[in-house]
């Protein structure tokens, strides 16, 4: 069983948010990174559909992270993988 605070409960928490937060950069920057590089093999990208993508990413790695992130602790203070 993992020991990471989960669900809407973690909502509440500055330390899940802080991490989703990360997390949820890092996604939006590969995506940009990713949507602009294939784009420009093919010659036309729009900003509009690589905003749509990255926007898309970033909401889809907070919704992930609703079911836990190893880096926050639950509410025993221990971190997935440790007893």
């Amino acid at each position: 069983m993992s020991n990471t605070k989960k669900g809407l409960a973690c909502l509440a928490d500055k330390n899940w948010w802080n991490a989703a937060g990360t997390r949820a950069v890092r996604t939006a920057a590969q995506s940009a990174v990713a949507v602009v590089g294939v784009s420009t093999l093919i010659q036309d990208y729009s900003w509009a559909i690589i905003g749509g993508t990255v926007a898309a990413a970033t909401v889809l790695s907070l919704l992930n992270s609703l079911a836990g992130l190893p880096e926050v602790p639950n509410e025993t203070g221990t971190k997935e993988g440790t007893d």
